[in-house]
């Protein structure tokens, strides 16, 4: 039995776009299903048109260290990051209906992996002040 999520819903700006296809408004159901062992599934809509979405197994199991078992609490619990990397991936490829299936890759690839590991490595409060 499908279980389902739910969240509030995002919209973007097209100025956040710089250099990527251009598209007013890419939003996000609240609404995801647990697909199981295939991963997550959950709808994008840019301007206006849905596009079916889908976060594969491999890419909760490996980047996010979920369980088998546990995808659809590492979802929610990564939800702003797999929505920002699917929005980039949206905008990049220049999707505008279809399908989309976010995989590893698209993780590793994207600019969330990069401010994640910038986040993990760099903590500010921590350095000791300048000296001048």
């Amino acid at each position: 039995m499908a279980r389902y999520l739910r969240r509030t819903t995002k919209a973007f700006s097209s100025s956040e776009a710089v250099g990527q296809q251009m598209f007013d408004q890419v939003r996000f159901s609240p609404t995801a299903i647990d697909d199981g062992h295939c991963g997550v599934s959950f709808v994008a809509l840019v301007e206006g048109q849905p596009i079916k979405c889908s976060i594969t197994a491999e890419a909760l199991e490996t980047y996010f260290h979920a369980a088998p078992e546990t995808h659809e609490a590492a979802f929610r619990k990564h939800r702003e990051e797999i929505e920002g990397a699917t929005e980039a991936v949206i905008r990049a490829r220049g999707i505008s209906s279809g399908e989309l299936k976010l995989e590893l890759t698209d993780l590793q690839g994207s600019m969330v992996a990069f401010g994640r590991s910038l986040r993990a490595t760099t903590d500010l409060s921590r350095r000791p002040p300048l000296k001048g």
